[in-house]
């Protein structure tokens, strides 16, 4: 309800009182002009107030900042003070306190571009390290989840080479057998004391024989150090994490 209603309430009520008096009506007329002017100095007085508040609340902070002290050690080490920020602490951590002495805040010093790039650098690296110990925990869980013991492992690692070895033994079996044609067309042609176009092609067709099988053979040899690699360090880790006692830190050391 507004001061203008409230007043007006206040007319009716002293309307009621002196209804039937030879001067009510002027009595009341005389009441409804002085509440309409109340009702408006209420609403310019209130107006001035509002007015006042908007200009000095912006003060506030500075009345505040005025009853605080800025303090920070220099660069010799000396603790320097003062109700606003002394020169010598530019660049430095500065501590806030009351004047009853009570720390209000810290304010951190500002980074040069350097210290930012270093800042950002460093928090990459934690963040890549973090990444690295989730990653070692999610392993560490499948391994304990896949294999009953060290010997299953093992049984696990033999199934995997096993056929990687029979395509090594395959691969060297046919570079030998292809060379062993080969000198003997080299034999042929030494013996002849010529060597034949037919017998040319055929050494040919021994050497791209040789080189294929020779790739493969790289390949697998390739493909078995890395079943052995992998096994080998799942084998390792699956004892430590499994072993009483032992303690399986995430700090193991980065995959190179």
């Amino acid at each position: 309800m507004s001061l203008f209603d409230a007043n007006e309430d206040m007319v009716n009520a002293i309307r009621q009182k002196l209804t039937g008096k030879k001067r009510g009506a002027r009595a009341i007329h005389a009441l409804w002009l002085s509440g309409g002017r109340l009702s408006a100095a209420v609403r310019l007085v209130s107006c001035l107030a509002f007015s006042l508040a908007f200009f000095l609340v912006p003060a506030a902070p500075a009345l505040a900042a005025a009853n605080e002290n800025t303090c920070c050690n220099d660069a010799s080490g000396r603790l320097v003070c003062g109700d606003i920020m002394p020169p010598r602490c530019n660049g430095r951590e500065l501590k806030v306190y009351s004047q009853q002495g009570f720390l209000i805040r810290i304010v951190p010093p500002r980074m040069s571009e350097e210290e930012k790039k270093r800042a950002a650098e460093e928090a990459e690296r934690e963040r890549k390290e973090q990444e690295r110990i989730r990653d070692q925990a999610r392993k560490d869980n499948a391994l304990r989840q896949t294999y009953a013991d060290v010997a299953d492992l093992e049984r696990v690692w033999a199934r995997s080479e096993a056929p990687v070895k029979v395509a090594i033994q395959n691969a060297q079996s046919l570079i030998d057998a292809a060379q062993k044609r080969k000198k003997a067309l080299e034999d042929e042609a030494a013996d002849s004391g010529k060597l034949a176009p037919e017998t040319a092609n055929q050494m040919r067709n021994e050497e791209i024989a040789i080189k294929a099988q020779s790739e493969l053979l790289a390949i697998k040899k390739n493909e078995l150090a890395q079943i052995r690699a992998r096994f080998t360090e799942d084998r390792d880790r699956y004892i430590l994490l499994t072993t009483p006692g032992a303690v399986a830190t995430d700090k193991v050391a980065a995959p190179r």
